[in-house]
């Protein structure tokens, strides 16, 4: 869906080094928000409409929708060796159409530095790697691990981000593709026995359109006994999405087991995009849509929260934690949530605001059990230089700042701007 998304949202409410610039502006909250890096559009590329991930170094790396003579990058934003010195940002990898497809979502890093990432292009796409050089300024080298064709069950239509287990195995989703429903699959890649042998791709759930759901457009959370969580943008008994558990086989080469942990009745948000958070056993997501999808009736998205059962085999609860108005609180959160260490909560709305350009959001956990959530708008961008309609994930650093990126604004050598990093810091 996210390459549909982009378009439709949008829409609907309307290797060169860079040395980087600035921009800095306080809220009355105390906030602070710093453009890291503005895309101009050229060989730098542009609409970086995914999160970000970070090396052992706090340096960042990010994918990009478009490119002067491509279908999109892989950047890295370099960590400045003093504070208050220029981040820098290099092209590392450029994706030419036909051969690699166009990168629509977040890279996972493992603990060599590769990246892993998915890509879309007429309906199919692929799984890649990039590693990274031998020697300092090399190039980097990319491996198509696997590539989608629809034929035989396979999937197509890969544009979410992955999930890795401590073997080194891939778990991710695609949109369309499994069966002739072509309502999409759960896969998993396994690294080859030999080195420079092929990855192998297991389909672990084929979506049927139907009460289990269809059309997975968000990646997988993944427990430490190895159950997969995830959603589907469309299905389930109401036709607004579901929330489904995978459990892993008793013994090897079995079937998983999906269970359906939650049907969205449109009342209470609908049509989840983005990847669940675990955390505590609990799961955190949002949700776009409501009764009419684009609408705002009852609500522009949410906030929610999934608890498992007290007793086994007893329904999960589901909790709505924030509803956006759609005002200045925002519009559309298209983002996975995060959380600090104190419990507080984290996203973007792509739209609302100030001129619908989209916001950053906290939300506080209640002093007593039950109690609403507090929201706080750390930031509404303004849609010039500090950027425009975030749809990605928040990253921390080790000192609690943020970062994140906005599809648009930022340069004004872009009609609506090519896009930004950002940080914020509270």
């Amino acid at each position: 869906m996210k390459h549909e998304k982009s378009t439709l949202r949008i829409g609907s409410h309307l290797a060169m080094a860079v040395v980087l610039t600035f921009l800095g502006a306080t809220l009355a909250a105390g906030q602070t928000q710093t453009v890291l890096y503005r895309f101009e559009g050229g060989t730098d590329s542009g609409d970086p409409a995914a999160g970000l991930v970070s090396d052992k170094a706090g340096n960042l790396y990010g994918t990009t929708e478009a490119f002067q003579i491509g279908c999109g990058t892989v950047f890295e934003l370099v960590r400045p060796t003093s504070p208050g010195s220029q981040w820098i940002e290099e092209v590392i990898y450029a994706f030419y159409c036909e051969n690699d497809g166009t990168p629509e979502d977040a890279l996972i890093i493992d603990q060599a530095g590769n990246l892993y990432g998915t890509t879309y292009h007429n309906g199919l796409g692929s799984v890649f790697e990039l590693s990274p050089p031998a020697t300092q300024g090399g190039a980097w080298t990319e491996t198509v691990l696997h590539s989608f064709t629809q034929r035989s069950g396979d999937g197509g239509g890969s544009v979410a981000s992955l999930a890795m287990d401590n073997a080194g195995n891939l778990y991710g989703t695609t949109e369309k593709g499994g069966s002739e429903h072509d309502c999409g699959i759960v896969f998993e890649l396994s690294p080859p026995v030999v080195q420079g042998g092929q990855w192998t791709e297991a389909i672990l759930l084929r979506f049927n359109g139907g009460i289990g759901g269809a059309v997975p457009a968000a990646g997988l959370a993944r427990d430490q006994a190895g159950n997969l969580y995830g959603t589907t943008f469309y299905g389930g008994t109401a036709g607004f999405g579901v929330i489904f558990k995978l459990a892993p086989p008793a013994n090897q080469g079995g079937a998983w087991k999906e269970t359906n942990l939650y049907n969205f009745t449109g009342t209470d948000g609908g049509y989840p995009a983005a990847n669940l958070l675990l955390r505590g056993g609990d799961l955190y997501g949002t949700a776009v849509g409501s009764i009419e999808g684009n609408s705002c009736e009852p609500s522009c998205g949410v906030i929610f929260e999934l608890s498992p059962p007290s007793t086994p085999g007893a329904p999960w609860t589901h909790m709505t934690l924030y509803a956006f108005a759609g005002g200045s609180d925002g519009v559309s959160p298209y983002a996975p949530v995060v959380f600090d260490q104190a419990g507080n909560l984290y996203t973007t709305t792509s739209f609302g605001g100030h001129s619908e350009n989209g916001t950053v959001v906290e939300l506080s956990p209640p002093s007593e059990p039950g109690t609403p959530w507090m929201e706080t708008i750390l930031w509404r961008f303004e849609g010039g230089t500090d950027g425009a309609n975030p749809s990605s994930s928040l990253i921390f650093d080790p000192e609690g700042n943020l970062y994140g990126t906005t599809d648009n604004g930022g340069s004004e050598n872009c009609d609506f701007g090519c896009g930004t990093v950002f940080r914020i810091k509270p």
